[in-house]
């Protein structure tokens, strides 16, 4: 769009004259104050400037800083509370599993898993192997490699990484039957 008189082009003339001024003052202004502040020997070359019609914005006075915090002293460790309760939650303390608690759960994810493969006609892929022990006997990932190592070892099961299947050994079905 153009302009379409004479008037329209003074008001845009003299708006644009005006802010011309304004971001010309502001910058001598600037550049005086960095000369000041640099400590040039040469005094302000500009005439002063009127202060642009629009009210400064204030500037919030920076925050002070805290203190840098000290962690506190390590408390001394106590022993582990020997009550059947523990004292900060009142919440009974879980029983410490004993390793032949532990042995015997893994022989039985063993032997479950092999009738597992059985019941799948002497074939089962690892990944259903692996789902099987997870959901009957709450044991996966690292736990379910050891499972799997043992039976590659003793040969309980032949396992073809390739396709990702083990089919049971002789040796696997007497196992079951000891």
């Amino acid at each position: 769009m153009g302009v379409r008189n004479a008037t329209e082009a003074g008001v845009v003339s003299s708006l644009s004259n005006k802010r011309m001024e304004i971001e010309m003052g502001l910058r001598s202004r600037l550049k005086n104050r960095i000369k000041s502040l640099a400590g040039s020997d040469q005094a302000p070359q500009s005439a002063p400037v009127q202060p642009p019609t629009q009210p400064a914005v204030a500037v919030a006075a920076p925050k002070p800083v805290p203190p840098p915090v000290v962690p506190p002293e390590p408390k001394p460790v106590a022993a582990a509370p020997t009550p059947a309760t523990t004292e900060a939650t009142g919440v009974p303390a879980p029983k410490p599993i004993s390793e032949e608690k532990v042995a015997r759960h893994f022989e039985k994810t063993r032997r479950g898993v092999l009738k597992f493969v059985i019941d799948q006609g002497g074939s089962a892929s690892l990944s259903a192997m692996h789902d099987f022990s997870e959901r009957r006997y709450f044991v996966a990932h690292k736990k379910f490699s050891d499972v799997m190592e043992g039976f590659v070892d003793n040969e309980l099961v032949d396992y073809n990484a390739a396709d990702g299947i083990a089919h049971i050994t002789e040796s696997g079905r007497a196992y079951l039957e000891s």
